[in-house]
């Protein structure tokens, strides 16, 4: 089953959609799995096989190696590694009493590969490879949003199904909204005292478990509220001390929508591994790449990680 080089598609939702039809649609013999203790046993070597593929952690996982080449040749290489797990999950065939969890882990892993296969199609050939390039190539998408969204709630459905079953599927960073504790988000000012400043540390989580260094901190933002007064200076300074190769920005969105959009993108950083301080300026016409806010509710995301790391910036009257 090919289901990578999709260029037309453009919606990530339509990718779950497309997903759903080309899994109905292109089924083949599987060979029989005698039972649930074997099947189990095949599904854990297939989902905790590529250390680097889900960003596991533990004894014997290894941390991606630093990006070569292009861009292009990264995110294809990530989109291959996702239909070689599909292709070996499609090929087994589970017990009656799993067929239901069997099929949402196969269309999740479909979609992964999708949504990594339109970021290749969509990147020019000669952009190089780097952490920075791949997130704002391999997520960005004009118009619509961000793949990673929905990247994230696909990598999540994985690891809720295979905590279920008990096996292998542990994940560094894009689900950490589910997966992780997070501590409660602070609030900066309130509606009737707002904020000119604001400085979010954004601590590494230190190596443990035999890795070489820890997971990314996707546990959310040290403040998931901030308020500020319209026409009045704002400067949101973000400072992430997370070492490479896990990428960090920050951007402000109009608007509180569960999913952001890029038509929406008030003001953003680049995305780069720390440590690094991101600043962002508002209302302040002499500062260079200052953008006015007016009153009403906007959301701030990690672009890389918009599922875990989001916040409400509250614009007051």
């Amino acid at each position: 089953m090919k289901i990578l080089h999709r260029p037309t598609l453009v919606l990530s939702a339509l990718a779950l959609s497309a997903t759903a039809s080309l899994y109905a649609e292109s089924r083949v013999p599987m060979a029989e799995t005698s039972n649930a203790a074997s099947y189990l046993k095949r599904l854990d070597a297939i989902l905790g096989a590529d250390a680097d593929l889900a960003g596991t952690v533990g004894p014997g996982a290894t941390q991606p190696a630093p990006a070569t080449g292009t861009t292009r040749e990264n995110l294809k290489a990530e989109a291959e590694r996702y239909q070689s797990q599909f292709e070996r999950l499609d090929g087994i065939t589970p017990p009656r009493s799993l067929e239901a969890e069997h099929a949402r882990l196969t269309k999740a892993l479909a979609a992964q590969a999708l949504m990594s296969s339109y970021a290749a199609d969509r990147t020019p050939a000669e952009i190089p490879a780097s952490s920075d390039n791949i997130t704002a190539w391999g997520h960005a998408v004009p118009g619509v949003g961000y793949a990673r969204d929905d990247q994230s709630a696909a990598q999540c459905e994985m690891k809720g199904i295979a905590d279920e079953l008990g096996v292998t599927y542990r994940i560094l960073g894009a689900c950490g909204a589910a997966a992780n504790e997070r501590p409660a988000g602070k609030t900066a000012g309130s509606a009737t005292a707002p904020v000119s400043n604001v400085f979010i540390l954004h601590e590494a989580i230190p190596a443990s478990g035999g890795a070489p260094m820890g997971r990314p901190n996707v546990d959310g933002f040290e403040y998931s509220t901030i308020y500020a007064k319209a026409g009045q200076p704002l400067t949101i300074v973000f400072d992430n001390r997370n070492p490479a190769p896990f990428v960090f920005n920050i951007a402000v969105y109009r608007g509180e929508d569960a999913r952001v959009r890029a038509a929406d993108l008030v003001a953003q950083t680049g995305a780069y591994a720390g440590p690094r301080v991101h600043t962002l300026h508002f209302n302040q016409p002499s500062v260079s790449g200052s953008n006015n806010l007016v009153p009403g509710t906007y959301t701030y995301v990690d672009n890389a990680h918009p599922a875990a790391m989001r916040g409400k910036l509250i614009v007051v009257q």
